[in-house]
C-alpha cells in the first residue's frame, strides 16, 4: 500500500530514468480520458477546431466544455454568433457560453465554451453533442466527450496535473523522467490525493512504469492525448491543453487544484518558520491571513462563495474552506531559482541545498480553484467568476523553489529548508 511506505522510497526514485527496452502499454487501467481533436464547420465557412470536450456532470454545476486554442479572430467571431448544443433526441437544447476574452489578462492560450447538460446522463461514459447555429438551430456537426464515469466522481482537498514528461538524454539534469517519482512522492505525503498525469503517442514508456504503483493505490489517473500531430511534450501546447483539460476534469472534484507546478518545483509553506507539512492545511493559513495583492478585484460575499463552492461534495472542510475567505480563486507565489544536484542519476533535487538570493525575475506559479476559473494560462488565470480574485503571497508565506541551473556564481546562498524532506 503505497499510502503506508515511507518517505524513503524517494532515494530509488532517480534509478526509474534506466533504459527500458521493453515498450509498456500506453493505457494504465485508471484511464479517465482519451482526448482527441474534434473539428466543425460553421456556417461562413470557418471551423471550430476543439481540443478536448470534457463532460463535467454530477455536482452542483451541469455541464458539457469545449476547449479552443485561444484567436483574437476567433474569439471576435464567435462573439456574434449563437452556438447551441443539442441533443440526438431533440430532448434537450442549452446555448454556448464562451469564456475567455472578456477579460484583460495577458497571454491567453485557450477559450472555452459551455453549455449545460442534463444531470441525468451523468453515468454515461460518451455523449453526443449536437452543435447548432442561429435561430435556425442549423445543425454544424457532432462531437463526442466521453470519460470514465466511474472514476469521475471521486473527490479531493488537492489535486495536481502533469503535463506529459520528456527527456533530453545529453541534460539529464532537466530530465522528466527523473524528477517526475520524486515530485510526485513529495507532493503526495503532502497532502496531494490525485495526480492526473497525462500521456502522448510519443510518451517515454518508463513513465508507465513509474506510475503503476500509483495507479494501484488509486493515486494516479492517467488521461491520454491521441492523436498529438500539433503537440510536443516540452513546449507550452502540450502544456496548456493539459491544464486546461485537467481543470474541468476536476471541476466538481477538487476544492484545490495545482495545474502547472512542474517536476522540478516545490511548495514551500511558511519557509524560515515551521514547514508546514499539508499543504491543504498550508492554503487555510494563507487564507487566513489574506495580505491579497492591491490590484485584485474585490472579493464576493461569504453567501456568494458559498453557493459556487457547493460542488456536492458534502464535507466539512468544503464549508471551511469558503468560510476562510470568500472569492480568491487562485494563489500566486514568487520562484526561489536552486542549483541541480551535482549527480541527478543518484542524488534527489531536494538534497541541493544552494540557491540564488533573490525572487526569480520570471513570471509567477499558483494554484486555483476549480469551481472559480474558466480558463488557464500556465502563469495565472486569464477566465474567472465576477468578483472573485488572485492573491499574491510574499516569499514569507509562500515560496518555490526551483532547481533549475548549474550556475555556482550565482547560487551562493545555503538554504537547508526541505533538505530535510530528502532521506539520507
Amino acid at each position: 500500500d503505497l499510502r503506508k511506505e515511507p518517505m524513503s522510497r524517494m532515494a530509488e526514485a532517480p534509478a526509474t530514468a534506466s533504459p527500458d527496452p521493453q515498450p509498456r502499454p500506453q493505457q494504465s487501467e485508471r484511464l479517465l480520458a482519451t482526448i482527441k481533436a474534434q473539428r466543425i464547420e460553421i456556417g461562413d465557412g470557418s471551423v471550430l477546431d476543439f481540443k478536448s470536450v470534457v463532460p463535467v456532470l454530477g455536482g452542483t454545476e451541469n455541464f458539457v466544455a469545449f476547449l479552443l486554442r485561444w484567436s483574437d479572430v476567433l474569439w471576435d467571431k464567435v462573439k456574434g454568433l449563437s452556438f447551441y448544443c443539442a441533443s440526438k433526441d431533440g430532448k434537450h437544447r442549452a446555448p454556448m457560453k464562451m469564456w475567455g476574452g472578456e477579460t484583460h489578462a495577458q497571454y491567453k492560450s485557450f477559450m472555452v465554451g459551455r453549455c449545460d447538460w442534463p444531470e441525468a446522463a451523468k453515468h454515461q461514459a460518451c455523449h453526443s453533442i449536437v452543435i447548432q447555429e442561429g435561430e435556425s438551430f442549423a445543425d454544424r456537426g457532432i462531437v463526442e466527450a466521453c470519460h470514465n464515469a466511474e472514476i469521475s466522481r471521486d473527490t479531493y482537498r488537492l489535486a495536481a496535473c502533469v503535463p506529459p514528461i520528456w527527456e533530453k538524454a545529453a541534460h539529464l539534469q532537466d530530465s522528466g523522467i527523473l524528477k517526475l517519482p520524486q515530485w510526485m512522492e513529495y507532493n503526495f505525503q503532502h497532502g496531494v490525493e490525485q495526480f492526473l498525469v497525462y500521456t502522448q503517442p510519443s510518451s517515454d514508456p518508463r513513465i508507465h512504469r513509474i506510475i503503476e504503483p500509483y495507479v494501484k493505490s488509486g493515486l494516479v489517473t492517467q488521461v491520454h492525448i491521441e492523436p498529438a500531430v500539433d503537440l510536443r511534450p516540452n513546449d507550452y501546447s502540450a502544456k496548456g491543453l493539459a491544464g486546461n483539460d485537467c481543470l474541468y476534469r476536476m471541476k466538481n472534484r477538487a476544492e484545490w487544484l495545482m495545474p502547472f507546478i512542474d517536476t522540478d518545483e516545490y511548495l514551500n509553506f511558511n519557509p524560515g518558520k515551521v514547514h508546514e507539512h499539508s499543504f491543504p492545511e498550508g492554503i487555510s493559513s494563507l487564507l487566513r491571513v489574506d495580505k491579497g495583492h492591491p490590484n485584485s478585484s474585490p472579493s464576493s460575499s461569504l453567501m456568494e462563495m458559498r453557493t459556487k463552492l457547493d460542488t456536492g461534495r458534502d464535507i466539512e472542510g468544503a464549508v471551511r474552506m469558503a468560510d476562510l475567505h470568500a472569492g480568491v480563486h487562485s494563489i500566486s507565489f514568487g520562484r526561489l531559482t536552486f542549483r541541480h544536484p551535482q549527480s541527478p542519476r543518484e542524488e534527489l533535487q531536494l538534497s541541493s541545498v544552494f540557491r540564488e538570493a533573490k525572487l526569480a525575475p520570471i513570471c509567477p506559479k499558483y494554484i486555483v480553484r476549480p469551481p472559480l476559473v474558466h480558463v488557464l494560462f500556465i502563469h495565472w488565470a486569464t477566465s474567472w467568476a465576477p468578483s472573485s480574485r488572485n492573491l499574491w503571497m510574499p516569499r514569507e508565506q509562500l515560496v518555490g523553489h526551483h532547481y533549475r541551473t548549474s550556475d555556482t556564481t550565482k547560487t551562493i546562498v545555503e538554504d537547508k529548508a526541505l533538505q530535510v524532506e530528502a532521506p539520507a
